[in-house]
């Protein structure tokens, strides 16, 4: 991963604050209880945004494969129709298998989401919950960033099967560079995402 992004919504509950001691540095030796656990939670999710990433560029190529055929067939005919080349039935193939890799990606994030969200029901009970669990993020604040993480990529998938089943039916070269960049972009992953996960790597001791 880079080093951090400056954060461009620049979020107030994010910023480093002088906390109260952490429960972490009572701790000697191998971690345990909630900070082990959030820790795994954090890797996991990092785990997750690399696996995103592979299939994101996997299905990049997919894109630019369909894209070379789909434009081949465009040139050679005057009419506009019967733009369904050779190949490309099996290129659409990969392309779903590349977006249901994806979707069960964005499912996993929503499980991690969830663990977050045990936590912090659980620091609560014990009255911890304003607590930090590191350094100065505290359940809430761990919540409130997977979150939108997750729905970020949750939102993108949807963009990614919209693709997905309206790519091999364009009858344009406009629409098929639109579709193109729109996989490439990703409108909906931005750079706080990275922030936010930097943070919370820094946060754990995974940075």
């Amino acid at each position: 991963m880079s080093s951090p992004i400056s954060n461009p919504r620049s979020p107030s509950t994010f910023s480093p604050v002088s906390v109260i001691e952490s429960p972490i540095t009572a701790q000697k030796g191998q971690l345990r209880g909630t900070p082990r656990t959030v820790r795994d939670a954090v890797a996991d999710l990092f785990n997750s945004i690399q696996e995103w990433n592979r299939l994101h560029l996997s299905g990049m190529t997919i894109i630019q494969e369909i894209m070379n055929k789909k434009l081949e067939q465009i040139n050679k005919s005057e009419s506009g129709r019967n733009k369904y080349p050779e190949g490309l039935q099996d290129d659409c193939n990969k392309l779903e298998t590349v977006c249901t890799h994806l979707d069960s990606v964005s499912k996993k994030m929503g499980k991690i989401l969830n663990n977050f969200k045990a936590i912090e029901q659980l620091e609560e009970m014990n009255r911890t919950g304003r607590r930090p669990i590191f350094t100065t993020w505290n359940a809430e604040k761990y919540v409130s960033a997977v979150k939108e993480i997750f729905e970020a990529y949750n939102t993108e998938v949807k963009v990614k099967f919209h693709i997905k089943e309206n790519i091999a039916h364009v009858n344009n070269k406009d629409n098929l560079m639109l579709y193109c960049a729109l996989w490439a972009h990703q409108p909906y992953v931005d750079n706080v995402l990275n922030f936010y996960l930097e943070s919370m790597l820094k946060e754990t001791g995974h940075r």
